[in-house]
């Protein structure tokens, strides 16, 4: 049996942001795709670019 994973999931995440947005902007799924549209949805933290405690011995 395999387990479901529970834990963060940021494409999860970002879908339930999606069908959010559209359900708030009333956008249908037969409606064609606009450039710009997922704008907002993504935030990067403010420590993105710092170096990985983890990978500090190889470099």
């Amino acid at each position: 049996m395999v387990e479901k994973n529970t834990s963060f999931s940021p494409v999860r995440t970002f879908r339930e942001e999606w069908a959010k947005y559209k359900k708030k902007n009333n956008i249908s799924s037969d409606m064609p795709r606009k450039a710009g549209s997922a704008k907002g949805l993504i935030k990067m933290s403010e420590d993105f670019d710092d170096p990985i405690e983890d990978f500090k011995e190889s470099m």
